[in-house]
Order: C-alpha cells, then structure tokens, then sequence
C-alpha cells in the first residue's frame, strides 16, 4: 500500500515537473533549433521515469512546433524508457509467473 501510495506521489510530482520544465524551457531557450543539452536531457528523462507516457506527450506536444527537435528527442527517450520498462516487466512475469 504505501509503496503504490508512493508511486502515485512520484507520477503526480514527475508531471507537474514536465508541464513546469516544457514551459520554462520554451521561454528562456535562444536556439530553438538545437537539440537537447546534458542538462536539459536530465531534466526531461527523470521525469519520463516516473510517467513516461504522460511526461513524454507533454514535452513532445509543447516544443513540437517551437522546438521540434527537442520535442523528438524527448519523445524518442520516452519510447525507450517504455520499451524498457516492458521488457523487463516481460521478463518478470516469465520469471515469477507474477504480474507484481
């Protein structure tokens, strides 16, 4: 219980944080046309971990026509954070015979 508790709080804190981030990031980048920097790469795939597709589509559809390759480049890390998180749960359950 207090671990899906917990896991609620992180996904609710990691989508605030991308409708936060994709706002200010919209607003103080010169180079629109650039792609992700290290730092802002931190900042868009820590949040994807917690909500992948939810932070994923806010950060795509808010720098899509501002800022279109970081908007694909965010898109693309929330794909692979998907496909990894369904792989691994697909080898969990083959392990276990557990969904959880």
């Amino acid at each position: 219980m207090i671990i899906q508790n917990l896991w609620t709080v992180l996904f609710i804190v990691a989508t605030v944080y991308s409708v936060y981030y994709s706002r200010k990031l919209k607003e103080t980048v010169n180079d629109k046309s650039s792609e992700l920097i290290s730092n802002e790469i931190l900042h868009v795939v820590v949040p994807e971990i917690f909500s992948p597709i939810i932070a994923g589509a806010v950060y795509f559809y808010s720098w899509r026509k501002s800022m279109p390759k970081k908007a694909s480049q965010a898109n693309k890390y929330s794909w692979i954070i998907i496909g990894i998180f369904v792989f691994f749960g697909i080898i969990w359950n083959s392990l276990t015979g557990n969904s959880y």
